[in-house]
């Protein structure tokens, strides 16, 4: 769940896509943003799988190896917090690190961070309705300890902190304090409307 909705965005400077799809071709960016089909250029398309694996094969081959690994772990009904959210944080920093130079390192860093924290906060988010549905989720036998929301709290802290520092090396200019928001303020918002919903439940 990088990004669940966006209802409206006007003005939207359509450069910001185009260099998100030169860098990785991974992503259909147009299904996030409510616009017009005129108003999106055709190549806005994903392509299919077997494109992407003939121009990204190795990439392909991590992700998909990374997402076994998620699903196995799962089955097994882990506790290692390091190795389910470190897949997503692979598979992350695999799509980040788009090409291999010198600022490969910091932008697998970055990915594989911000992959961990979205992989946690999605667990925490969901952790009493998979309890409900008995689906598997990491903090299961957690969320009823005194300490569970300064716990979670804790480990998203570190994962937003070791991805803001990997982003701060790297040398962007054109859209840096937009991005900074997002890391530094953004993600939290989400963080403490989940914590705030959470919250009213359990008093009424």
């Amino acid at each position: 769940k990088i990004i669940e909705e966006i209802d409206e965005i006007s003005n939207l400077d359509f450069s910001i896509l185009d260099n998100i799809k030169k860098s990785t071709e991974l992503i259909d960016i147009s299904q996030y943003f409510n616009v017009s089909d005129e108003q999106f250029n055709s190549e806005w398309l994903i392509k299919d799988d077997d494109e992407l694996k003939e121009i990204y094969p190795d990439k392909c081959l991590k992700i998909e190896q990374e997402l076994n690994l998620s699903a196995e772990l799962e089955k097994m009904n882990t506790d290692d917090i390091d190795a389910i959210a470190g897949a997503s944080g692979h598979m992350l920093g695999t799509i980040f690190s788009y090409k291999d130079d010198e600022w490969s390192k910091a932008l697998y860093e970055t990915g594989f961070y911000l992959g961990k924290y979205i992989y946690l906060a999605d667990a925490y988010e969901d952790t009493e309705k998979d309890i409900r549905k008995n689906n598997f989720n990491l903090f299961k036998n957690k969320v009823n300890d005194n300490d569970f929301e300064s716990y979670i709290e804790d480990i998203l802290s570190m994962m937003i902190s070791s991805c803001a520092s990997a982003f701060e090396t790297l040398p962007i200019f054109e859209y840096r304090e937009i991005l900074r928001n997002i890391l530094y303020s953004g993600i939290w918002t989400r963080y403490e409307i989940i914590k705030k919903r959470k919250e009213k439940k359990k008093d009424e």
